[in-house]
């Protein structure tokens, strides 16, 4: 049997991912957000988009055993406004329950026969846990329409739980990111809804661990799991030997090399350095490798007592589990804190490198945490750079929300080669000895979520057919038409310019921000696979 699977809210494409790895097919998937979309048409070439939930009749789309959908979660989210299922984006919860209704429906209650929901813990405590008793109430209504959910216990919803009743059964559990091999802080609820049995949705969540293949909760974050997804598998990592899941930049190595180019008068002139990003080159007797790993650090809310601290030590710590990424670039100046990723320096001088005294060298060219070398002319652009930090402008102070340079609103990191802040008696610049500090990037999230390096990585195009003009055309008006903008018909060459600048990194960003971590997924689809398979397996009893 093939099972099949519709994604609403289909984001980064995480829930069709973890079901193409345990052999099911992904149909359909609705989204609109452009850049989302570009990724999971480019990942998944034939599952088709459906575009804006809104306009889906479940009764006219093609059916499927499984629907997933992680409805937005800005109104349940601690870090919103709280307006629970009466937000805008938060309420798109009840067409996804329509749009499931209407299939069962047109299908005489056959499909689907699984559906799986995630959301923030917030949804617990979101209009006094009123909002998480709704949400269980409607799903369970599909099959049930007289169904009442128990009042919201005294203590609040349990972090797992289940229910039960006449071919249904209904279950969730929050799964933290960080307990399923990527080092990310991410407490996400899972929540199945099976519409075949009184007991599918405890096996799906609640299976002992160990039964279940691929991930086993309780391992270290950093014991990696395997994120190289090509073809649209992963590698089973239990014993943590691949590489994919580690926080931080790529580890890289620097060799010095000798080699036997030569200069103008026949010396040897040496190759310089040799840099290779996560891997060594082949170790010898003379161990002359330098190893960089990147170290990151977590930065408490601007607004919070650390920060305000005269101590200078608080408010920042090294960690090994990211913080739980959003939308935007992790970085620490903003008001729910952030991520800085420091990356040991060695200064370099290129005309040095790799050169004996004899030919015009004096020395490896490489010195780790000393201090730079003399700049010359000839060696302009080889010399390692810094970033000037301004403390002051770092540190939190004064009223929220101040946006001034210098004012302790977190501006006070530059960029590469920008000149160093002004001078004052107040404040305490960093000097650049063998530390540089830059933000998460967005290959980095990637890896937080679980995913492979490549996967928000669209291919840019030099021409569009007609039936990619219409489609992308379609996706931009529709995405227009929400945010309140205008509807137009654009050429080809308009349409080719904005397909090309859809990957940005503030894009990225977002939608790593909004997708799910792949691991909890993947064990949830396992099970699914399991049961549902089973029920098959079973069904020539009846």
């Amino acid at each position: 049997m093939t099972i099949k699977l519709g994604s609403l809210f289909d984001g980064s494409g995480g829930f069709p991912l973890a079901g193409v790895m345990c052999g099911i097919e992904p149909v359909w998937a609705a989204e609109v957000e452009p850049y989302p979309i570009a990724v999971t048409r480019s990942r998944f070439p034939n599952m088709k988009h459906l575009g804006d939930v809104n306009k889906i009749n479940g009764a006219d789309i093609e059916p499927v055993d499984i629907i997933t959908f992680g409805s937005p979660c800005q109104g349940l989210s601690t870090a919103g406004l709280r307006k629970g299922l009466k937000d805008h984006r938060s309420e798109l919860f009840l067409p996804a329950v329509r749009i499931i209704k209407e299939m069962r429906k047109a299908t005489n209650g056959e499909y689907p026969k699984v559906c799986l929901w995630e959301n923030v813990p917030g949804a617990f405590s979101s209009n006094s846990g009123n909002d998480f008793k709704a949400v269980c109430e409607e799903l369970i209504k599909i099959i049930e329409p007289d169904a009442v959910m128990p009042s919201v216990p005294p203590k609040g919803w349990a972090y797992a739980d289940s229910y039960c009743g006449y071919g249904w059964s209904l279950a969730y559990r929050v799964f933290d990111a960080q307990y399923w091999g990527v080092p990310q802080r991410r407490k996400r609820i899972h929540l199945v809804i099976d519409f075949t049995s009184r007991s599918g949705a405890q096996e799906i969540l609640f299976e002992r661990n160990g039964l279940r293949g691929y991930f086993a909760e309780g391992r270290a974050p950093w014991q990696a799991i395997a994120t190289e997804a090509a073809g649209g598998s992963l590698a089973d990592d239990r014993d943590g030997a691949a590489a994919g899941g580690q926080l931080a930049a790529l580890a890289y190595t620097m060799v010095v090399r000798n080699g036997r180019e030569t200069d103008s008068s026949g010396r040897s002139a040496g190759k310089g350095a040799l840099i290779q990003t996560e891997r060594a080159s082949t170790l010898n007797t003379v161990q002359d490798q330098y190893l960089f790993q990147p170290t990151a650090y977590s930065f408490d809310p601007l607004s919070s007592n650390s920060m305000k601290s005269k101590n200078p030590h608080s408010g920042c710590r090294e960690v090994e589990v990211a913080r739980t990424i959003d939308t935007t670039d992790p970085n620490p100046s903003k008001n729910q804190g952030g991520l800085a990723i420091v990356e040991p320096v060695c200064c370099i001088d290129g005309d040095k490198i790799g050169k004996a005294e004899r030919a015009g060298g004096s020395g490896l060219g490489i010195r780790d945490g000393d201090k730079m070398y003399t700049l010359t002319a000839k060696d302009a652009g080889t010399h390692s750079v810094c970033i000037p930090i301004q403390d002051q402008a770092t540190r939190f102070a004064g009223k929220r929300g101040d946006k001034q340079d210098g004012k302790g609103n977190g501006l006070g990191i530059g960029a590469d080669g920008d000149p160093v802040f002004t001078l004052t008696g107040g404040d305490r610049h960093a000097v650049c000895d063998n530390y540089i500090v830059r933000r998460l990037t967005p290959t980095e999230c990637a890896r937080l979520q679980g995913f492979a390096d490549w996967w928000g990585h669209i291919e840019k195009k030099t021409e569009l057919t007609d039936e990619e003009h219409r489609f992308w055309m379609d996706v931009r008006n529709t995405h227009a038409a929400i945010n309140g903008k205008a509807v137009k018909d654009y050429t080809k060459p308009q349409m080719l310019t904005w397909y090309n600048k859809l990957w940005t990194d503030g894009a990225e960003y977002k939608m790593w921000g909004n997708g799910i971590a792949l691991p909890p997924a993947l064990y949830c689809m396992q099970g699914i696979t399991d049961v549902l398979n089973r029920e098959e397996d079973d069904s020539w009893l009846l």
